[in-house]
């Protein structure tokens, strides 16, 4: 730094002490200066140091802004890019902003629909019940009348009877199989009625007509035992069975 500094300082001040040799005093001078002069000279030198050093300073500044103005570049390409990132991401925001509008809206139009079927529902599950209620009343009162049907039916049979005679039914008198026998003599049936003695010597047989067949002459015998009962007006008639006879064709 002090070569460069003698250097600037010859080419700046031609006539100052330093462009001479080394060691010249103002005395020994040959041109005989003065030391007014000297002084004069000194205080250049001084001026000439201070700028010296104010351009070193200078230099120095100079570098020193070059380097904090490529900091400063540096630091404005970061921000461009920290900007550009931040657009982005407002950008996105935005999107997902309104994505989240069309799902609230989606999802308000939803728990509409729903309370829409939930209502509906309940209006279903209200008549379903009403309808329970009605099938429930209708069974009761087929019930009351197949038991009222019941009641007449056992009363007109327990009017009417089930034992047939000559003229219809025999009211209050009704008959039941009591046992079944198999034997090899065969016994005659107890609803015929015994054999009469006709013309020419021939013997035939006459039986009550039913008021729902017609009268026709049969020989047929009984295989069960019967026995004939009297009963008095009950709720149910007990079961009846006909008798199993073996008849044969009408004689012409």
């Amino acid at each position: 730094m002090g070569l460069v500094l003698q250097q600037i300082i010859r080419q700046r001040l031609p006539g100052s002490r330093w462009s001479s040799a080394k060691g010249v005093s103002p005395r020994n001078n040959s041109r005989g200066e003065t030391p007014q002069l000297f002084h004069k000279e000194m205080r250049q030198e001084s001026h000439a140091t201070k700028a010296a050093a104010s351009l070193a300073r200078t230099i120095d500044y100079d570098k020193q802004a070059a380097e904090d103005a490529a900091a400063a570049d540096k630091a404005a390409g970061n921000a461009e890019g920290y900007a550009k990132d931040a657009r982005a991401s407002a950008d996105q925001a935005e999107l997902d902003a309104s994505a989240a509008r069309s799902a609230a809206t989606q999802a308000e139009q939803d728990a509409k629909e729903a309370r829409s079927a939930a209502d509906r529902a309940d209006t279903a599950a209200t008549e379903a019940e009403q309808a329970a209620k009605d099938a429930d009343k209708y069974a009761k009162e087929a019930q009351q009348a197949a038991e009222q049907t019941e009641d007449k039916k056992n009363g007109e049979q327990i009017q009417t009877g089930t034992i047939l005679d000559a003229e219809g039914h025999i009211g209050n008198v009704f008959y039941v199989v009591d046992h079944y026998e198999k034997s090899a003599t065969r016994r005659p049936c107890p609803r015929r009625r015994p054999a009469t003695t006709g013309k020419a010597g021939s013997s035939t047989q006459a039986t009550a007509p039913s008021p729902r067949r017609s009268p026709t002459r049969r020989s047929s015998t009984c295989t069960c035992a019967l026995r004939m009962t009297s009963t008095r007006r009950t709720t149910s008639a007990p079961p009846s069975r006909r008798c199993t006879s073996a008849s044969s064709p009408p004689r012409r």
